[in-house]
């Protein structure tokens, strides 16, 4: 997963805004803010965790900003929602996969919260093409998969 590399966290901004200004939207300073708090945190981060973050005004972010912020963030494809307890991570796929195709499979550990995810082309192809057979379109998928990563289990 991106957040166990070293990340460019000024590149990937560039490259969020870039990407914002070629679908005609703002990336305003909420919207950087949050990204920048978790591509730092490499981890996920639940929104009252980002929460702290400075709004324009100079003033703390209020939840409703946050909350924008995030469901930009997942509706460009940067970030994912976990929906099991609505934290959110920095997808490591974003600049290869179609926001709207990429179904993350993603697998959290319960011991010491990392979260690995993974492109499982195959599955894509099977849900996208079961869901075509029924005249079905997809609006957003994740697969959670919770159990224990490998560093935790060579502890016990």
């Amino acid at each position: 997963m991106a957040q166990a590399q070293i990340l460019d966290i000024e590149k990937e901004l560039a490259e969020a805004e870039a990407q914002s200004v070629s679908l005609g939207e703002r990336f305003t300073l909420p919207r950087r803010k949050t990204y920048r708090k978790l591509l730092e945190a490499g981890r996920p981060l639940k929104a009252y965790d980002i929460i702290g973050i400075v709004d324009e005004d100079n003033r703390p972010a209020k939840p409703p900003t946050i909350y924008r912020a995030l469901e930009f963030l997942c509706r460009l494809g940067l970030v994912h929602k976990i929906e099991s307890d609505s934290s959110y991570f920095v997808c490591s796929h974003h600049r290869h996969c179609d926001a709207q195709s990429h179904v993350p499979l993603v697998m959290i550990c319960i011991k010491c919260g990392k979260v690995f995810e993974d492109h499982v082309v195959a599955l894509e192809n099977i849900m996208s093409k079961n869901a075509t057979a029924r005249g079905f379109n997809i609006q957003k998928m994740m697969i959670e998969a919770h159990g224990i990563c490998e560093d935790c289990e060579k502890i016990n």
